[in-house]
């Protein structure tokens, strides 16, 4: 309706879904390009509109590296689902770490979730258990995460415990060693948990 209204050619709708990956870029556009905007100011406002595509390439370069990684391995890899279970215990060791980062995230969700007990209950707003729960409870449920991550497989195989063990305090060492490089921890982490698993 945008592309009529403006007095551009039906066609330029299709188009313009076809090469702007973003809604907002394709309303942007039309306007622009029903005023005549300059080639230049089109292309910045391109640049600056879908940028964010740039990590989502990034991202699916990544997928696209671990495919072709994984398709010269001689057969599966048994451990390799350790890398969610790394991924959460990093996460739990940073959150741990930047407790004011969880006190604005543990507000916003206490707001938005108990908001009303809180109005009810006055006393609870200075109560010291209602304080440490806002501090740690987000840890808490980090690592409630990273061991749920493992469950299935704890499970099955009882000595994959031990295993698991070993690879979260490897992940954690290199967190804490490597200056919290999520990256690398969860790598060599999920390493670890691979070769314990298929070693012995």
């Amino acid at each position: 309706m945008l592309v009529i209204q403006a007095g551009l050619s039906w066609w330029l709708a299709p188009a313009l879904s076809l090469a702007a990956f973003a809604g907002s870029l394709e309303l942007l556009l039309v306007g622009m390009m029903a005023s005549v905007t300059p080639l230049a100011a089109v292309a910045l406002t391109v640049l600056v509109v879908d940028f964010r595509h740039v990590f989502y390439a990034f991202w699916v370069g990544g997928g696209l590296v671990g495919v072709a990684i994984g398709t010269t391995l001689p057969a599966p890899v048994k451990g390799l689902e350790f890398a969610l279970c790394a991924l959460f215990t990093v996460l739990t060791l940073d959150a741990f770490r930047s407790r004011r980062e969880i006190l604005a995230i543990v507000f916003a969700i206490t707001l938005a979730l108990r908001a009303v007990p809180f109005a009810l209950l006055r006393t609870l707003r200075g109560s010291a258990i209602v304080r440490r729960l806002s501090v740690w409870m987000p840890v808490g449920i980090l690592a409630v995460l990273a061991v749920t991550a493992r469950h299935g497989t704890i499970a099955a195989e009882p000595r994959a415990t031990l295993y698991a063990l070993l690879a979260v305090a490897v992940t954690a060492g290199v967190h804490l060693a490597s200056g919290r490089r999520t990256i690398l921890s969860v790598g060599i982490g999920t390493a670890a948990y691979v070769v314990l698993v298929n070693a012995f």
